[in-house]
């Protein structure tokens, strides 16, 4: 009887063990899922007044400042060019008679009249000092012709504003969740200077454009309106300048005998506006790299 039980009881557990082990292991049934992967997070947002402020300093030191004074430099070369100072031979200022003079004529014809080592020096000093002092007067005026012409444009703090308002216009601000989660304190600021990377990258091609044309609108409106009207201007009064200035000389210097300083002013021939290097190097295939600095320093991580 119990020898009965006994192999009734054994069979049972073989049975159970068979069943368990037999059992097929389903991946619920372990201790816990693996994790879903994280959901995908915005790589960062631009604070707008910090990326204005890179974009515009690399436009005004980097390119502007440079081609504003290779533009001044040759303005002063060409004006100083339409300013020609020559001496001149004359005849002695001595009354003479007829007889005399006609002679002498005679005798110029036969012997030119020959400038004296004093005389030569003089000259050589006063032509020098006289085109050194064009092109100091014409360098010193330039920068403030520029502004008057609209150079305020190409300034940092026009540019700065127009780049932030092309970003506020193609961006809309990031929602404040987007911040809350490092940045509590910029939600409760507010969003309106800042836009997200992907967006300013979307906008990327548009946004280089736009500022390449913006700086070469401005250029060429500036280089315009200075040789319709404010260089001739400047060639006109730096020539009664020195109108005064050789007639002062002609008159009280004694060491140019036979000889005056002689003034021809040429009329304004304009000249052609600098090339501007692209902000793009020409090249619209990897607009972002150019702007890699710039975005990683005004970048906030979220």
């Amino acid at each position: 009887m119990y020898s009965v039980i006994i192999i009734g009881v054994a069979i049972m557990l073989m049975v159970q063990v068979t069943l368990v082990l037999g059992a097929p292991i389903h991946p619920s049934e372990n201790k816990g899922a693996p994790p879903s992967p994280p959901p995908p997070q915005d790589d960062g947002v631009i604070l707008i007044e910090v990326f204005s402020q890179l974009v515009s300093g690399h436009w005004k030191f980097d390119h502007l400042d440079s081609l504003i004074s290779q533009s001044h430099k040759e303005i002063a070369d060409r004006l100083q060019d339409r300013i020609q100072i020559d001496m001149i031979q004359t005849l002695p200022l001595d009354p003479i008679s007829m007889n005399q003079q006609q002679q002498q004529q005679q005798q110029q014809r036969q012997k030119p009249i020959m400038m004296r080592p004093t005389e030569v020096m003089e000259y050589g000093l006063l032509k020098s000092q006289m085109m050194n002092a064009i092109q100091a007067r014409t360098r010193g005026m330039l920068p403030e012709m520029w502004d008057q012409m609209g150079g305020e444009a190409l300034g940092r703090p026009k540019m700065e504003r127009m780049i932030q308002e092309f970003l506020r216009s193609s961006c809309p601000p990031p929602s404040p969740p987007l911040l809350q989660h490092r940045h509590q304190e910029a939600a409760a600021k507010g969003v309106k200077d800042r836009v997200t990377l992907s967006c300013l990258q979307t906008h990327l091609a548009r946004f280089s454009s736009q500022l390449n044309d913006y700086i070469q609108t401005h250029l060429t409106k500036i280089w315009n309106q200075l040789h319709q009207q404010a260089l001739p201007d400047l060639l006109d009064s730096t020539a009664k300048d020195l109108e005064n200035l050789i007639a002062y000389f002609n008159h009280n210097i004694d060491n140019l005998q036979h000889h005056r300083i002689h003034l021809t002013v040429l009329p304004w021939v304009d000249i052609a506006p600098p090339p501007l290097l692209s902000f793009t190097d020409q090249d619209d295939s990897d607009d972002h790299s150019l702007f890699s600095n710039f975005v990683s320093m005004a970048k906030v991580e979220v």
